[in-house]
């Protein structure tokens, strides 16, 4: 065999054998939704929606994965309402289809119900005063409103944390006001969250 050609071919299988150990496993779709948890926990959004995306590729109905997603897309600065809607929802469905059964270890069935129902309707609120900050007429804004009351009543049945339904519920009320008359004063138009 020719020398600089064994040599190399050496060096090529020493690259790939190495290379082949260095590759950490893969991590599995119950980590990544941890650490997608975690991520969350510290409000750390962009590296949450990354990992939590990769846990949801392995399995995709996690509702433990999709509802922390909708939240990371929710509460980061680059709030994407659609976004964190439509993985609420994908949430409750999932949740629903496996019997009620909470993926979050921290959380009881009946309180993930509620926190996803109470959250949509938070959705529809930070929606509303988004699109009116951009100059949108209340009253066009009605649907969303419509749509924050029945997340809202969905939570309020549920009657889970009464504190946070008392939060909510003049916030409801003022889109609701808002979007059923023609110009919103100054003082009317910005709901203080």
């Amino acid at each position: 065999m020719n020398r600089p050609f064994s040599k190399g071919l050496f060096f090529f299988c020493i690259a790939g054998f190495v290379t082949a150990c260095g590759t950490p496993p893969e991590e599995t779709a119950e980590e990544l939704f941890k650490k997608g948890e975690f991520y969350c926990l510290e409000k750390e959004w962009d590296n949450a929606r990354d990992v939590l995306r990769k846990s949801l590729l392995l399995e995709p109905d996690h509702s433990g994965s999709h509802f922390y997603l909708a939240r990371a897309y929710f509460l980061a600065e680059d709030f994407r309402p659609a976004i964190a809607e439509g993985e609420y929802l994908t949430a409750l469905h999932f949740f629903e289809r496996d019997g009620k059964v909470c993926r979050i270890d921290r959380f009881d069935s009946a309180y993930f119900e509620f926190i996803t129902y109470l959250d949509l309707s938070k959705v529809c609120v930070y929606e509303f005063v988004a699109l009116q900050s951009y100059g949108a007429d209340p009253r066009n804004l009605a649907p969303t409103a419509k749509r924050a009351r029945g997340y809202f009543d969905k939570a309020k049945a549920m009657g889970t944390v009464p504190a946070d339904i008392e939060f909510m519920e003049p916030k409801i009320e003022q889109l609701e006001r808002l979007s059923q008359i023609r110009t919103a004063t100054r003082s009317e138009s910005a709901i203080p969250l």
